[in-house]
């Protein structure tokens, strides 16, 4: 599950409103035993419930379906899952 905001400009062409989406990244089994890749994005309904969107199966460039879930996680110092400083920041900070 991957929580995502999607940035939504404003009628003014200059504001901007941020919306809370999670995209749920499966392996579902087929019926013969295989699994394929499948993507639903969930967002919140009127009543402030969570909606899940249609499910998308992603295909290769040759039409096949996925078997694995393509990601990858990218840090600051290596692709860890933990969140890290940015090794700039001291940088950063020094030219406020």
């Amino acid at each position: 599950v991957i929580r995502e905001f999607k940035s939504e400009r404003g009628a003014d062409g200059f504001s901007k409103t941020e919306q809370e989406q999670y995209r749920v990244l499966r392996l579902e089994q087929e019926g013969n035993g295989e699994y394929i890749y499948s993507v639903q994005v969930y967002t919140k309904g009127e009543k402030g419930n969570w909606v899940g969107g249609d499910k998308k199966f992603p295909t290769d460039y040759n039409g096949n379906f996925w078997t694995y879930i393509p990601f990858t996680f990218v840090g600051a110092i290596d692709n860890s899952e933990e969140i890290k400083k940015p090794p700039l920041l001291p940088l950063a900070n020094l030219n406020l």
